[in-house]
């Protein structure tokens, strides 16, 4: 082959090992390991664009013409993949860079035997021996970016197949459903749902790119993706009447709920005809005013507890733990209205007698409560948790006896 085809070659594979090394220079830290395999390839690159550089006529045998026109191939491969699939980065890292590198180490192994051969088998075993240490950083960088790379791939060629590379189950059904959301993606950008496999899913996710309420009039009445759209709208323009428009009676009254907390309004509470929802309106308003006569309009004890204790804290008034109706919350409220060590002590004391965990607000006794209660709870792992050295050895000592 011509000398100057040789010259041309090793002048780009050098070009591009300098290329590929300012990537690495002006990369992000998000892909380490990619970046790394940079490095590698760019060492395979130089070198191997010097000896290509290098070779004379009399030089040139079967071996170096071989050696030249894998990188000439690899060089077209890697051109068409890259213009394919629009210049992506994850396909430049999962297909381009490895291939390159794959490439490259079957060339410079050809020139090095080429250049070696009437050397002793140890000099070229352990020359074979540092250029595949060198590739050992090309098995992480795959592993890394093969989750996003390949639902990528499979989608531009339409080959969901392509996710069987993944061995386990979790993997390739996250590989499908990336290519299922790609796929809608597409559909949304075109504004055809008829396209889809789940056409209603499409409509409610077309409605909220376009900002158009008129679209979730084409999702089946029986889809829950229907009232889901009306409740998104509903709360971007705080209409009541899209909430109406919801068929389920819980979703339909959690819409209006937040409509009537958003708006301070007691009225659209009375319209609910759901217990939560129309409980929890009344919670929002009622912490919002002060209103201990809401509170007393909530059915459900537990929602009905959180008004109280809402309006506790507001107020800064302890007596309103006695309304509390669950005894563990009322004492807990209680504890919250102490100072000093009244507060560490009673916090302490709900700890042992309720066997949860209520050290975190104590300060002074911290590590004495801790310690209690991780051997109330037979939990060693809170023996960690200790500062004072005597107490985290008594508490692991439990444990070990």
């Amino acid at each position: 082959m011509n000398r100057d085809l040789y010259k041309s070659v090793g002048s780009i594979l050098i070009i591009l090992g300098i290329v590929f090394n300012l990537l690495v220079f002006f990369g992000s830290d998000k892909i380490d390991t990619a970046y790394l395999t940079l490095v590698i390839v760019s060492f395979y690159s130089i070198l191997l664009g010097i000896l290509f550089y290098r070779i004379k006529e009399d030089e040139q045998n079967i071996l170096t013409n071989i050696a030249l026109i894998l990188v000439v191939v690899s060089f077209v491969v890697n051109i068409i993949l890259t213009i394919y699939f629009g210049g992506h980065l994850l396909v430049f890292l999962f297909w381009v860079i490895p291939l390159s590198a794959l490439a490259y180490i079957i060339s410079l192994s050809l020139l090095l035997i080429d250049k070696f051969r009437k050397s002793s088998w140890n000099k070229l075993l352990l020359l074979f021996i540092l250029i595949f240490i060198v590739i050992l950083p090309l098995a992480p960088h795959y592993s890394d970016i093969k989750s996003e790379a390949v639902p990528l791939i499979a989608t531009t060629l339409g080959k969901p197949t392509l996710c069987n590379l993944f061995e386990e189950e979790k993997s390739m059904e996250r590989c499908l459903a990336q290519i299922e959301r790609a796929k809608l993606n597409i559909i949304l950008d075109e504004g055809n749902c008829d396209l889809a496999e789940d056409g209603d899913y499409c409509y409610l996710k077309l409605a909220k790119k376009q900002n158009d309420v008129t679209l979730c009039e084409k999702i089946n009445k029986e889809n829950e993706n229907k009232d889901r759209c009306y409740s998104h709208f509903a709360s971007i323009k705080s209409s009541v009447e899209l909430c109406d428009k919801i068929v389920n009676e819980e979703s339909r009254g959690s819409c209006i709920s937040k409509l009537a907390i958003k708006k301070n309004d007691l009225a659209l509470c009375e319209k609910i005809t759901s217990n939560k929802p129309r409980d929890n309106c009344f919670l929002g308003i009622a912490i919002g005013k002060n209103d201990l006569t809401l509170c007393d309009k909530i059915n459900v004890n537990d929602i009905r507890d959180r008004c109280f204790l809402g309006i506790a804290r507001n107020l800064k008034d302890n007596t309103l733990c006695e309304k509390v109706v669950d005894d563990e919350k009322s004492e807990s409220c209680a504890c919250s209205f102490m100072v000093g060590a009244d507060k560490d002590n009673c916090y302490y004391d709900l700890t042992k007698k309720f066997r949860k965990d209520y050290c975190r607000y104590t300060s002074v006794n911290k590590d004495n409560c801790i310690h209690d209660i991780a051997i109330l709870l037979e939990d060693i792992k809170r023996c960690e948790w200790i500062f004072n050295l005597a107490k985290k050895d008594s508490c692991f000592n439990h444990f070990n006896k």
